[in-house]
């Protein structure tokens, strides 16, 4: 029993080893060109790499082998043949033929040559190296040589200039105009007066050609600025119009001056003092009204409503009291001041005139609430364009108790129906009066 047990034992021993030293059957994988024959299960491998098998680079393609496709290097490039007249474009070594298109014909030396000008064209005739046939080849007419440009006309503000060049070879002439200079300007000026109703305009002339170039409104009121200086409150109103006029005969010098004043601000206006210079022609005082606060319609003043100064003399012309040998002028010094009185209107009704003054009637109605202790009177007479030509004025002695109407008369400054033959509207304005 012993016995058998080692038998059997060295016999495991002896198989154990067997399997050891590879009792297995082999499975191969067939060679490559980089590796032998070789068993799937135990890597064993026999025998050595097949090793490629190149085929040569091409014009488009490297070397490349046969078997696995691996590449060597880089591709040959084609070697061209280039075109002529008789074929195109081909690569020496493939043959390959990229574009159909033949060549010009081509020459050794040219048989005959004619150099081209700025007023002939060119050309050149030869015998084709390739094909044997004559051919001539046109050239273009080269550019003219042009002398440096000279100026045949000055140009001005008012035409353009002119420039010439010639070609140093053919003679050919060319022409360019040169723009106009711009205008030299003078100051502004007037270069029409305005009048009242009517903008005059501002002119800029050059001071070259005398054209006037640039234009801009000129206001009435604008041409009145060197008519008056102001006092008190300066803003929210305008001087619209300064009128004035004289008579004279063998005794008197009579003078009258309207000044318009208009609100074109947002506060009523109290219209306060004005007073009147008299000057000649040369700029010399020759005299003044200042004696007592000057006839005022309406003495207040809404916004968008219009006022008047009314100032009028009498000067002994005997005694040459106002010399008027050398012009009249007048010049305005006014006071206006912002209010917060109310500028209360009365009623109107059946105004006119008559006379030979003529002076102004009409009834007024007090439709307000509260008695007027004092109330006055300014009529207006105007011409075709709106302007006030002339006034009157006139105050109550006494009050205007609400609901009251009364007859009023106002006295016109003209002397003479004759002065009136303009009048086209008549208004009468009548307001509160006060000595404040």
């Amino acid at each position: 029993m012993r016995r058998n047990l080692r038998v059997l034992t060295v016999l495991m021993i002896m198989l154990l080893l067997l399997c050891l030293t590879g009792c297995h059957e082999h499975e191969w994988v067939d060679a490559t060109c980089t590796a032998p024959k070789t068993c799937k299960g135990c890597g064993k491998t026999e025998g050595e790499p097949l090793g490629h098998t190149w085929a040569d680079a091409t014009c488009t393609e490297p070397k490349t082998c046969t078997v696995c496709g691996e590449t060597e290097g880089e591709a040959l490039g084609h070697d061209w043949q280039m075109a002529t007249c008789l074929a195109p474009t081909t690569c020496k070594v493939c043959g390959f033929v990229p574009d159909e298109t033949l060549a010009d014909h081509a020459c050794e030396s040219w048989e005959e040559e004619k150099d081209p000008t700025c007023t002939e064209k060119g050309y050149q005739k030869g015998i084709c190296k390739y094909c044997g046939k004559e051919f001539t080849v046109e050239l273009e007419m080269v550019e003219h040589d042009f002398d440096e440009w000279e100026v045949t006309k000055e140009a001005s503000c008012s035409e353009e200039g002119e420039k010439t060049r010639k070609c140093k070879v053919c003679g050919k002439e060319e022409k360019e105009s040169i723009a106009k200079l711009d205008h030299d300007l003078n100051d502004w000026e007037i270069g029409e007066e305005p009048s009242y109703g009517h903008d005059g305009t501002y002119i800029r002339t050059c001071k070259m050609c005398r054209e006037t170039i640039e234009t801009k409104p000129y206001t009435y009121p604008e041409s009145l600025a060197d008519m008056y200086s102001l006092k008190g409150d300066k803003e929210g109103f305008t001087v619209t119009d300064i009128n004035s006029w004289y008579d004279e005969d063998e005794l008197f010098v009579t003078t009258g001056v309207i000044v318009e004043i208009t609100n074109d601000g947002t506060e009523n206006l109290k219209l306060d003092k004005c007073r009147i210079d008299y000057k000649d022609d040369d700029g010399k005082l020759i005299g003044t009204e200042d004696e007592y606060t000057p006839m005022v319609g309406p003495q207040i003043i809404a916004p968008g409503e219009k006022g008047y100064f009314v100032v009028n003399g009498v000067y002994d012309n005997s005694e040459n009291e106002l010399n008027v040998d050398n012009g009249l002028n007048v010049f305005a010094h006014i006071t206006v001041k912002q209010t917060k009185k109310p500028a209360v209107r009365y009623e109107v009704s059946d105004a006119g005139y008559s006379g030979s003054c003529p002076d102004g009637y009409g009834y007024v109605t007090n439709k307000t609430k509260n008695d007027a202790d004092e109330v006055a009177m300014i009529s207006l007479y105007r011409n075709e364009d709106g302007r006030v030509i002339n006034a009157g004025y006139n105050w109550t002695d006494g009050s205007l108790p609400a609901g009251e109407t009364v007859s009023f008369e106002t006295h016109c400054l003209w002397y003479s129906l004759e002065n009136a033959a303009d009048i086209s509207d008549f208004e009468t304005i009548v307001f509160p009066f006060t000595y404040e």
